[in-house]
């Protein structure tokens, strides 16, 4: 059981939401341990309301030095660095001698990921039948059925919604459908325009 533990997900702020179905599981399997978050500026909100998490620190904020546990599931280099300079036991990827490298958890990912080696991480990539999430939890080490995405959003955005809602006539039992069509710079072409949205 760890009492301090890191994650560590600066990726696309959809990837850090999708990562917080880790955070039951981890609350289960370490009951009372504090769990702090490393990411990046744009995905700090998406983790600071959720009371799984105790604090929130941007990349290049000063961190502890030190954590029971320390688990990075991004394969970049700046969060692969920070992983590698903490002190505890890892989880996930890390830094060594100027590449990218998997903890043995971490190797099952890795290989199917872009990082992995062409072609089979292609062919490991279209035979992987596990979620996300479900792989995440493989790296961090946890055999749990309690997984979801936590999303806790703070008041001034329930009540933006509720006050939206009132405007527009849309009843709490109404089937509503939202749709975001932009995407980020990493992933432009994922936008959706508007000829094929509207």
């Amino acid at each position: 059981m760890y009492k301090k533990i890191l994650i560590i997900k600066l990726g696309a702020a959809g990837d850090v939401l999708r990562t917080t179905a880790v955070l039951p599981g981890l609350k289960e399997h370490n009951p009372g341990a504090r769990i702090d978050w490393v990411t990046k500026p744009d995905s700090v909100d998406l983790v600071r309301t959720n009371p799984l998490v105790d604090k929130v620190y941007c990349i290049g904020d000063s961190i502890p030095d030190h954590y029971d546990l320390v688990i990075n599931l991004d394969e970049d280099e700046e969060a692969c660095k920070l992983a590698s300079q903490l002190k505890g036991e890892k989880r996930g990827f890390l830094w060594e001698s100027g590449v990218v490298i998997p903890t043995e958890t971490a190797r099952e990912w890795f290989n199917m990921s872009a990082l992995g080696k062409r072609p089979e991480n292609d062919i490991l990539k279209r035979q992987n039948l596990k979620t996300y999430q479900q792989i995440m939890l493989e790296i961090i080490g946890l055999k749990t059925d309690h997984f979801h995405t936590n999303l806790h959003l703070p008041e001034s955005s329930t009540g933006f919604a509720a006050s939206f809602a009132r405007r527009h006539g849309i009843g709490k039992h109404d089937f509503v459908v939202g749709l975001n069509s932009g995407a980020g710079s990493r992933w432009a072409q994922k936008s959706l325009g508007i000829e094929k949205s509207a």
